[in-house]
């Protein structure tokens, strides 16, 4: 064979084999870019008249907790909406929703409503980053980088002096012709388009594949933030210390490093934690870069990760975000890049059909009767071949995975099938569910399974204790080790389970007073036993 003909085969291979899957990844990536846009127009919550001037965090906060008392905020707060006619979207927590966004005029404080996590927008993120499969969806995603990347190499190889062809008019003598040059002139286009579809990707498949799965080196330093020492907690006691006002926090912020845009509030996972506020200080496409680090209860600042500390690396990922989704220059970029995204699902399309009409050709030819139909009904064969019924599969996945993630986000705690019911636990009460994976409902009781606990406050309660730990066994452990850290509502420990689990194992939690005293209370661990 000649090599010509080896480098044509495998481009077409390339581009024909995982059909169904690249183009479902390629479709939602195209639509994704105007995720934010297409939330606005579904949901009249999300849409504001701009006022003369932002309110800030506090207020936020205020008007969060009012709308929803029993929640817990998870992840971070912003300052200001996707866009000036766009309202504060805050992630909450409850018992009896579940997760969803609690939307907040940024003018005028009132909360307008709320949306579950999965709007449509966000669903269509998700899919396209990693097809909502629990572990390894961003490994099959990511993968595709590499695929990209030897269709751009192949398709350059095969297309002799291709330079010649960017303003060449495409034939319309036949389907396949057509089609044919259709190809080439948008592969030739989008050329620029895909190559940083590929280098992006392949920092995807390093940081989210490689690193987790594969052992990789990490490439963007994680570091913990600066936190109280175990006796600095205990000064503050007896009695639950008062958190200073976050802008209070913020302003301090401000005064100390003027130039320093804050676009973001993270309140702290615990009370040893500080308060992290991220923006930036003019880098160009980087609006969340940066971070400072406050004590809450002081107003010290305790720590600063800013591009000048030496994260290059880390503005490296944040360009990544913003070129891959084309958001780094508003409504502007993010049309060239659904333009330029639909011609990229484009290449997938008229290249199946270019096969598809050189098959019909070829059974012609033969005088075979060509099956139109069933080739494409059929659940083998065809453009994918032998891997058709694993795009098929994968897709499958793909769709349960989004209904489990869609009842796993918005059902609330009845939706888990580990519940631990609240019960006393010194002067309050306390529950918890248990959980495999964000996004999977499947029982996580399992024996030597790994398994996150979400821990239930009451009311109030969060601040009160001053440490919470889980453990796993037949007493209470003299000195637990694992901490719940988080806020209400997303407050988790990672436990593994023993082999086996007998009727007498229990999950213990060990709450702390600001007095130092502690108190014990567990739940048998075994379904049969609760």
């Amino acid at each position: 064979m000649k090599s010509s003909r080896f480098v044509f085969l495998l481009h077409s291979w390339l581009g024909l084999k995982f059909f169904l899957v690249l183009t479902v990844v390629t479709l939602s990536g195209t639509l994704a870019v105007f995720q934010e846009e297409i939330d606005w127009l579904v949901y009249p919550q999300i849409r504001v008249t701009p006022g003369p001037e932002r309110i800030g965090f506090d207020r936020i906060l205020a008007s969060v907790r009012e709308a929803v008392p029993d929640g817990g905020i998870v992840g971070q707060v912003p300052l200001q909406g996707a866009g000036p006619r766009s309202a504060i979207g805050v992630v909450t927590v409850t018992r009896a929703t579940g997760v969803r966004r609690v939307w907040v005029d940024p003018y005028r404080g009132v909360v307008q409503g709320t949306t579950p996590l999965m709007t449509p927008g966000y669903f269509l993120a998700q899919l396209h980053a990693y097809l909502l499969i629990p572990v390894w969806g961003y490994a099959i995603v990511c993968t595709f980088a590499f695929f990209l990347l030897a269709s751009i190499i192949t398709g350059l190889m095969t297309y002799k002096k291709f330079w010649r062809g960017f303003f060449r008019r495409p034939r319309s003598r036949s389907v396949r012709t057509l089609m044919g040059d259709l190809h080439r002139l948008g592969g030739l286009w989008s050329l620029w388009f895909l190559v940083v579809m590929v280098v992006t990707g392949l920092w995807y498949f390093w940081t989210f594949v490689g690193e987790p799965l594969l052992d990789f080196p990490e490439a963007v330093r994680h570091e913990n933030p600066p936190m109280l020492t175990a006796a600095e907690l205990d000064r503050l006691g007896p009695r639950p210390p008062a958190m200073l006002p976050v802008d209070a926090l913020a302003e301090k912020v401000r005064q100390t490093l003027p130039d320093f845009d804050i676009r973001f509030v993270a309140l702290p996972s615990s009370h040893e934690a500080p308060v992290t506020f991220n923006g930036n200080q003019g880098e160009l496409f980087a609006p969340n870069l940066a971070a400072v680090h406050v004590n809450p209860f002081s107003g010290s600042i305790v720590g600063r990760e800013l591009t000048r500390d030496g994260r290059g690396f880390a503005y490296v990922d944040v360009l990544a975000d913003a070129f891959h989704f084309g958001n780094f220059g508003g409504t502007a970029s993010k049309v060239v890049w659904f333009l330029f995204g639909l011609i990229m699902t484009g290449l997938s399309t008229t290249g199946l059909v270019i096969f598809s009409r050189r098959a019909l050709r070829r059974s012609e030819t033969s005088h075979s009767p060509p099956r139109r139909g069933w080739s494409v009904l059929k659940p083998w064969g065809g453009a994918m071949g032998l891997l058709k019924p694993l795009n098929l599969v994968v897709l499958a996945f793909a769709v349960y995975a989004s209904v489990m993630a869609i009842r796993f986000y918005g059902g609330g705690a009845a939706a888990f099938p580990a519940r631990f019911e609240s019960q006393a636990i010194g002067p309050w009460r306390l529950g918890a569910v248990a959980i495999s994976n964000l996004g999977d409902l499947s029982n996580p009781i399992r024996p030597g399974g790994r398994v996150t606990f979400v821990a239930e406050y009451c009311a109030g309660c969060w601040a009160d204790i001053k440490r919470l730990w889980v453990s796993i066994g037949e007493v209470p452990p003299s000195t637990p080790t694992t901490r719940v850290v988080g806020q209400p509502g997303y407050s988790i420990a990672s436990l593994r389970l023993p082999k086996p689990i007998e009727a007498t194992t229990h999950l213990w939690m060990t709450a702390e007073a600001w007095d130092g005293e502690r108190y014990h209370t567990s739940w048998p661990l075994h379904p049969a036993a609760r």
